[in-house]
């Protein structure tokens, strides 16, 4: 992996995480505490308009280990 790309990745994550706050806080919350196999995630996005896209999915062992190995990379 390109090692320039990935300092402005960081760079933008941390940005990201400025603008907000709350998200990362949420999701280290879920992941840390109470995501466990058989959990249903569920994203939903209201376009302007007000037009809802939903997706879903089931946890599943493999990607509890996924979540694992991403925190490890700090």
């Amino acid at each position: 992996m390109n090692p320039l790309k990935l300092m402005q990745l960081q760079t933008a994550l941390q940005q990201f995480q400025q603008r907000h706050p709350k998200l990362p806080l949420f999701f280290q919350d879920m992941f840390q505490n109470h995501m466990a196999e058989g959990a249903v995630l569920e994203v939903k996005v209201t376009d302007p308009d007000g037009t809802e896209h939903v997706a879903n999915m089931k946890v599943l062992p493999e990607d509890l280990q996924m979540i694992r190995d991403l925190t490890d990379l700090r």
